[in-house]
């Protein structure tokens, strides 16, 4: 099971979406210091940033909300090997 929060493929959906809750937090605290130091180049860059981090929380809230299923693979029978 992978718990890299920051890949949108995360099998937790949970971590995902605290992690992109999290940045989005700092990320509106950094660009309302940004605005007030003049910083607009600063600005554009952490909206931008901002985009992406409501992706992720979009993407984490469809993770949460597909039904999860297994997928039986199968097994590789010795037959298959056995033809090479």
């Amino acid at each position: 099971m992978s718990t890299v929060a920051s890949d949108v493929r995360c099998f937790d959906p949970t971590l995902l979406r605290h992690s992109a809750w999290s940045r989005s937090d700092n990320l509106h605290d950094r660009i309302t210091e940004a605005r007030r130091e003049g910083w607009l180049g600063e600005v554009a860059g952490l909206e931008t940033s901002l985009a992406a981090a409501e992706q992720k929380l979009q993407a984490a809230r469809q993770l949460g909300a597909r039904p999860t299923a297994i997928t039986n693979l199968g097994m590789p029978g010795t037959a298959a090997r056995a033809e090479r």
